[in-house]
């Protein structure tokens, strides 16, 4: 299950902080079936809070109208991944009609001679969108512009899905909104520079064949149009092509980051520690003990692991050998495979090491032998140093964000084993 949220305005002025006056939101299950929708004024949203489908901020995702939304992408020279991270937001400045320090930049990853993807937004704006839906009880843990959801498969090529009298136009990591009356002309200004064949995709509305000529003109380029009818709701038709490990800038980053549990995984441990405790007590019953009461209390024991197991994971019917199921459920694999154990303490080693680091908090996927870490970081050099550290120890890790907030550093990081695609 997923909500989507779409504002449609900047939120207003209340009595106890920001309110929303005007937004749209569908919520949709694994098929793209809506599970619930509305639009206006945003009181029914705070029906869905607390859902025990939405406790993932990850689950809730913003769509904020491009209109709000400089989505670009940038390169910046520089030799090392420090040093562009500086050099980035005045780069992103040149594109900029406000103040660069009341905009807030965010990015997706930061790689040496490739362009970066950014999304650059109004702090003020965004703050008081979030705290108007945290008013709500409405978490979000992702935000994108609405149209880069249109980007996914579709190469250097234009997407453009008609929103009454509104586009959205999609190319790779650009991302706008124009007045259908002056369609024709963005595109003509976006295809004037190609040379290679351009694909154009249009959804739920079409162009007239003097438009295309027009936008023909423009280009030495051969055009391709192609239409497609979603027979959806503009909202519910982006919440079926959302995918979240395409998201390329999640607009929550740094300071924005929503709030979480902290230290999930530690929570998880909590969960089971007695059962562990337990089974640490059969261990020694079973070493250094014989006769009839340490059979006896071996199978109490045994009975009691059993019940505490069923009771912290009672959707697994089957339990056949407890302690292989609990280290599984702890993502920590009897096969040898690195797990939660394995990837928390090379992660534990490397905070360690650079003094002053904070873990905000940490969300572990055993299927994917995956950790993510939210940190709070004294400074850039501190980070990559936490990278450089767990690379050498040989994981994969990818820092999906980082902003300066003051005198630190919030970053995302992922971390995965070294074998993981």
């Amino acid at each position: 299950m997923r909500l989507f949220v779409r504002v449609d305005e900047p939120a207003r002025a209340g009595t106890s902080g920001p309110v929303l006056t005007r937004a749209s939101w569908v919520m949709v299950d694994s098929g793209g079936e809506i599970r619930s929708q509305g639009s206006g004024a945003p009181g029914p949203l705070a029906e869905l809070a607390g859902s025990p489908a939405l406790t993932d901020p990850d689950r809730t995702v913003l769509l904020i109208p491009a209109e709000f939304c400089l989505a670009v992408e940038i390169e910046v020279p520089g030799t090392r991944v420090g040093q562009i991270r500086r050099a980035l937001p005045y780069a992103v400045e040149e594109f900029l009609a406000g103040d660069l320090e009341e905009t807030h930049i965010a990015t997706g990853p930061i790689v040496r001679g490739r362009p970066i993807a950014v999304v650059a937004i109004d702090r003020a704006l965004l703050a008081d969108w979030v705290a108007a839906l945290r008013a709500l009880g409405i978490n979000p843990g992702v935000a994108v512009p609405d149209g880069s959801v249109l980007l996914h498969g579709n190469g250097d090529g234009f997407r453009v899905m008609f929103d009454g009298a509104r586009a959205l136009v999609a190319t790779r990591a650009h991302t706008l909104a124009v007045d259908v009356d002056i369609l024709p002309a963005a595109l003509a200004s976006a295809v004037e520079l190609r040379t290679e064949e351009v694909d154009i995709e249009l959804i739920n509305g079409s162009l007239s064949e003097i438009q295309k000529a027009e936008i023909a003109q423009a280009t030495a380029a051969k055009l391709s149009f192609s239409s497609s009818e979603t027979e959806v709701p503009t909202l519910h038709s982006l919440a079926r092509r959302f995918q979240p490990g395409g998201v390329l800038v999640n607009v929550l980053s740094g300071g924005f980051a929503p709030p979480r549990p902290r230290n999930v995984a530690w929570q998880r441990w909590r969960s089971v520690a007695a059962l562990l405790a337990v089974w640490v007590g059969i261990a020694l019953v079973g070493g250094g003990a014989r006769g009839f009461w340490a059979d006896y209390r071996a199978d109490a024991l045994a009975e009691e692991s059993e019940a505490l197991y069923r009771s912290y994971f009672p959707d697994d019917k089957r339990v056949q050998n407890v302690y292989r199921q609990t280290a599984a459920r702890l993502g920590s694999g009897t096969d040898g495979g690195p797990g939660f154990v394995a990837m928390l303490g090379e992660l534990t080693r490397a905070v360690t090491a650079a003094a002053g680091t904070e873990v905000r908090s940490l969300a572990f996927n055993g299927d994917r032998t995956e950790m993510n870490a939210e940190l709070a970081v004294p400074g850039f050099d501190r980070l990559d140093g936490i990278k450089g550290a767990l690379s050498g120890a040989g994981w994969n890790v990818e820092i999906s964000s980082a902003e300066q907030q003051g005198n630190q550093v919030y970053a995302r990081l992922r971390m995965r084993s070294g074998g993981a695609p």
